[in-house]
């Protein structure tokens, strides 16, 4: 399970982070935190609360899109859930919230109307928020959304280009901030892992809005575990 939560916030300053990608010619900023770093301030024990709290199987009383969506693509439905909210500060009534929808390839996301999801969410971004403004941030005026995406066994997502129209990232710099949350195995460990990668993009699409990867580009990836946290900017 990940959370990718947004903002127009300037460039993180990369004390405690690791880098990822650094390209100063392109623009291209990532930057990698993990769980060992954060550790005094977010538990093992709470990572594991806050992934139960979010696993798709508390919510499958709530009516249909108010809490987890299914994910699909060229009219298939796919393994992986997701859910979409936004403007998620902790004085926010419904009644002013954000009501700006997601959409993007053919999977549209309305908002998260679930308040025990939403209570869970608020928990989790305050935290990420004073990781990340703590880390020395500058402008840092907290996060504007938060996509949320759960991931199977076995599953995941290709290559794919954060730039749909919301965010307006083509035009402006933008923050994703991604924090991991990975089930424990029988054994206690957790195998939930997931790869994480990078590659170059070019300027045009397929005919059906497919992106298209540089061919033998440079592939950075990672391995993200429970609590890792990484950032991806100006991208």
């Amino acid at each position: 399970m990940c959370l990718f939560y947004i903002s127009t916030a300037s460039r993180i300053s990369p004390e405690r982070w690791q880098p990822f990608v650094v390209d100063d010619d392109l623009g291209c900023y990532s930057y990698y935190l993990p769980h060992s770093s954060t550790d005094a301030v977010i538990s093992s024990s709470r990572l594991d609360e806050w992934f139960t709290a979010l696993h798709p199987n508390n919510y499958t009383s709530e009516p249909t899109g108010h809490a987890w969506t299914d994910a699909s693509y060229e009219n298939r439905v796919l393994s992986r859930n997701t859910a979409w909210s936004a403007s998620l500060n902790n004085d926010d009534s419904d009644g002013e919230r954000c009501t700006c929808e997601y959409g993007y390839s053919d999977t549209w996301q309305p908002l998260i109307r679930s308040t025990k999801m939403l209570t869970v969410l608020r928990d989790i971004t305050s935290v990420i928020k004073t990781i990340v403004g703590g880390s020395g941030a500058e402008g840092h005026d907290g996060f504007n959304s938060v996509n949320l995406n759960y991931y199977p066994m076995g599953g995941g997502v290709g290559y794919h280009a954060d730039d749909e129209f919301l965010f307006d990232g083509l035009n402006q710099s933008i923050r994703i901030v991604s924090l991991s949350l990975c089930a424990r195995n029988h054994d206690g460990g957790h195998d939930g892992e997931r790869l994480f990668q990078v590659k170059g993009k070019l300027n045009n699409e397929t005919g059906n809005g497919e992106v298209r990867c540089e061919e033998g580009g440079t592939i950075s990836e990672i391995t993200l575990k429970h609590g890792d946290i990484v950032t991806m900017e100006d991208f």
